[in-house]
């Protein structure tokens, strides 16, 4: 699996089901003069451990974007076989408003078949750093069936670059205009290495944003599909999943 990550150095930028439960039992009266708590005695909800007072480290948090699992019901090609990749970009908006993105790549590509549903498990890890408490993360992909073949080690850096240099272009833009910009750009660069029939995007999508300031994993299911077509339809759900775990280590953006 190859696999290219773009990291945006922040002096280069200013610039991306329901729960269900019964409720708590409610607490016992206090005693006069006591605080009720709700925590557990040593247990801070920051994730901070206790008994280190003011001389604790600063809690950030660990974020992670990971694909989990693809399943096409209707492939894009009419054989029924497609070569599945994914590009896309994650965003961080840290609390003193510096702006930095990290580009992803998942490629080569694999082949999905639409039989019977078929459910292929990825693990493809989209983002993974540590940002700041309060930062904002926000993203967008775009998922692909490859038509036509590449070297994807030259190709792949060269998107890498191109999301690099759009990102420090477009810097002033903001929120899922800045990603989809980044998004947008690398497209372009794949259709450069591409002769005859281009690669077909299957669909473009917003990722779930996320603020860090608590832990706590969040799944979603993007839907990609296409109908109506007299010759080509396609129907896929992509899985993925967000974790936010608090950590004493420095951010790594």
């Amino acid at each position: 699996m190859f696999k290219l990550t773009a990291l945006v150095p922040a002096t280069a930028l200013l610039i991306s089901l329901a729960a269900c439960g019964t409720a708590p039992a409610p607490l016992a009266p206090a005693p006069q003069g006591a605080v009720q708590n709700a925590e557990p005695a040593g247990v801070d909800p920051t994730g901070q451990p206790a008994g280190l007072g003011a001389q604790a480290l600063p809690v950030n948090y660990r974020v992670r974007y990971i694909i989990d699992s693809v399943q096409s019901t209707d492939t894009e090609d009419v054989s029924g076989a497609d070569e599945f990749y994914t590009l896309g970009t994650l965003a961080v908006q840290k609390p003193n408003g510096v702006k930095v993105s990290r580009s992803f790549l998942n490629a080569p590509p694999i082949d999905v078949n639409d039989h019977a549903g078929e459910i292929h498990q990825l693990g493809y890890v989209m983002f993974d750093e540590v940002v700041p408490a309060n930062a904002e993360v926000y993203g967008q992909m775009a998922a692909y069936d490859e038509d036509c073949a590449k070297d994807w080690a030259v190709v792949g850096a060269s998107v890498m670059a191109t999301a690099n240099t759009t990102a420090a272009t477009i810097s002033s833009l903001t929120g899922q205009a800045y990603v989809s910009g980044i998004v947008g750009a690398a497209t372009g660069i794949l259709n450069v290495f591409m002769s005859g029939d281009k690669d077909d995007v299957l669909g473009n999508a917003g990722l779930m944003s996320v603020t860090a300031n608590g832990a706590r994993t969040s799944a979603a299911t993007l839907h990609m599909f296409k109908n109506g077509s007299w010759y080509s339809n396609w129907n896929y759900y992509i899985k993925y999943h967000v974790e936010i775990k608090a950590t004493t280590n420095k951010p790594t953006l």
